[in-house]
C-alpha cells in the first residue's frame, strides 16, 4: 500500500492565474506549453482542480510564466505574492553540520551534496 502524495490545494488557482497573466485563452495554452497530451478540456480540469498536472507540464507553466516550479507547489506562497516573468530564488535551506539540507513543500530533502555528487555521476 502507497502513500498518497500531498496535493497542493493552491495550484489550481495558481494555474488559471498564469493563464490569466499571459492573457490566454484555455486553447492558446496547449501551443503555449506545446505538449502534445494536453487539451483544453485537461487545462480547464488542472485549473478546477479535479486533475493535477504531470511534472512536465508544471515545468512547462513555470518556464512560460518564470516562476519557479517551487512556488507552484508550494501552499505557503499564495496567488498574490507570485512575481510572474522573474525567477527569484528562495531560501530554503539550513545547515545542520556541515551537511546542507533543503526544506522543500514536501519535507526535508537532504543531504544535498550527496544528491548533486550522484548527479554528476550520470
Amino acid at each position: 500500500m502507497g502513500h498518497r502524495r500531498q496535493t497542493p490545494q493552491l495550484l489550481p488557482a495558481k494555474l488559471l492565474a498564469i493563464r490569466k497573466h499571459l492573457s490566454k485563452t484555455q486553447s492558446q495554452m496547449i501551443t503555449l506549453l506545446n505538449i502534445d497530451e494536453i487539451t483544453a478540456a485537461r487545462i480547464s480540469e488542472y485549473e478546477q482542480g479535479t486533475r493535477q498536472p504531470g511534472l512536465v507540464t508544471l515545468l512547462r507553466y513555470s518556464e512560460v510564466s518564470g516562476l519557479l516550479i517551487n512556488d507552484l507547489a508550494d501552499d505557503s506562497v499564495a496567488v498574490t505574492e507570485l512575481t510572474f516573468g522573474k525567477r527569484k530564488r528562495r531560501t530554503r535551506h539550513k545547515h545542520e553540520g556541515e551537511t546542507l539540507i533543503a526544506k522543500t513543500p514536501f519535507g526535508e530533502v537532504g543531504p544535498l551534496e550527496e544528491t548533486l555528487r550522484m548527479e554528476n555521476l550520470k
